[in-house]
């Protein structure tokens, strides 16, 4: 049989990795820490482990660090193989919840990492080059999961983000801090938006005074002249300026026609009356 070297000694970093990782998350989060499940291949490592809530960014960040700085330690493997399951106990060696071991056992140590494990793994801690999570989730109740790159994975995807950086950078003319201009811009198109919305009803509203395509309409006297009417508040019609769909202020078709609408009363202008919304809307057979 031929063995892919390479393919090995990325297998082996994702599991020292997940090893070193399974330390680090007892000394952030806590004792109560344990597996329930791992995944390991040559591109990533994925690692569930029993807590009770979401791991906050902060705690990624130091497990991150405690990680790295453990394998810029570059600390060598201590392996026991084949000793008695009780002086593996006695050694502090972590067993898999549930999991059933011989009488003679395997014990795999990186510095306060001691775990019974049958696996391939490195050399020394260096080796594994960086760690970098990637993404934490929930998989089951009580049941979190962490999915993390090494090495070359890690160069690849540090790529990958400096170069949508540069991108981004080259779209706000190379602006030295990208949040702020990013917070700028936003700010910017969001005043300019409501510009236009302010600027679009006062045109709407002044346009249909002029040419009659809505009549102002008062509880009092049933109507009032449109020349009496000086701002759009004044005015019942100012709900119908302010939404379009309802009022239809261009000319329909005989099929955009509501079948609530009516002849307009003797003397008004030519077109429709609503009953609903009080606005009166044009109407020319075409």
């Amino acid at each position: 049989a031929c063995v892919n070297t390479d393919k090995r000694a990325a297998c082996a970093a994702n599991h020292s990795a997940t090893h070193l990782l399974d330390a680090a998350l007892r000394e952030v989060l806590g004792e109560h820490i344990e597996q329930k499940g791992s995944l390991v291949t040559p591109d990533s490592l994925r690692f569930d482990f029993s807590h009770f809530q979401k791991v906050t960014d902060e705690e990624i960040r130091q497990v991150e660090h405690i990680v790295n700085a453990r394998i810029r330690a570059n600390i060598p493997l201590k392996e026991y193989r084949n000793i008695p399951i009780e002086e593996a106990k006695e050694l502090g060696a972590i067993a898999l919840f549930g999991e059933k071991y011989g009488d003679r056992v395997r014990v795999i140590q990186f510095g306060s990492s001691i775990e019974f494990c049958g696996g391939t793994h490195v050399a020394a801690t260096g080796n594994i080059g960086m760690v970098k999570i990637v993404s934490e989730s929930s998989v089951a109740a009580g049941v979190r999961r962490i999915e993390a790159y090494t090495g070359a994975r890690v160069e690849e995807m540090l790529d990958t983000i400096q170069d949508t950086l540069s991108d981004l950078k080259a779209l706000f003319n190379n602006t030295p801090d990208l949040g702020i201009a990013i917070r700028k811009y936003l700010e910017e198109n969001a005043g300019l938006k409501k510009q236009v919305e302010d600027f679009m009803g006062t045109e709407i509203f002044m346009f249909c005074i002029k040419d009659r395509h809505f009549q102002c309409v008062d509880d009092a006297t049933d109507g009032i002249d449109n020349a009496s009417c000086q701002q759009p508040s004044e005015c019942r019609f100012g709900q119908c300026v302010k939404d379009l769909g309802e009022c239809q202020h261009t000319q329909p078709s005989h099929a955009d026609v509501d079948h609530r609408r009516k002849p307009l009363r003797a003397g008004d202008p030519a077109g429709f009356h609503d009953d609903s919304d009080q606005c009166h809307a044009p109407y020319q057979d075409t």
